[in-house]
């Protein structure tokens, strides 16, 4: 008879464990799934991040190449400045030296 018990208690302890396994084996599936999504939801914020790095690369690309646009536009309009005081002058020197010709005759 007290075999019979023991076998009993082994057998309730033995069905509590599947019970255990079958509960740990739910949360494992579930903790499975939720980390699939975890990492499907990180790879999505990777490559936003990726793409509005990439945003950023380009925005500071352009910003220097506004900058050196600026800056040729200085050098270039003080060109113009130099060449338009250099032609005054020539044009003024050729006014005293009457090389122009009077254009209303």
């Amino acid at each position: 008879r007290s075999r019979t018990v023991e076998v009993d208690r082994e057998k309730k302890r033995l069905e509590l464990r599947k019970d255990e396994h079958r509960a740990q084996d739910a949360e494992t599936g579930e903790l499975r799934l939720e980390l699939a999504s975890m990492e499907t939801e990180n790879e999505s914020l990777r490559q936003q991040a990726f793409a509005a790095g990439e945003v950023k690369v380009h925005a500071r690309v352009m910003g220097q190449r506004g900058d050196e646009e600026k800056a040729r536009h200085q050098v270039l309009s003080g060109e113009v400045a130099r060449v338009r005081a250099a032609n005054a002058a020539m044009q003024a020197e050729a006014e005293k030296l009457g090389l122009l010709g009077d254009d209303s005759a």
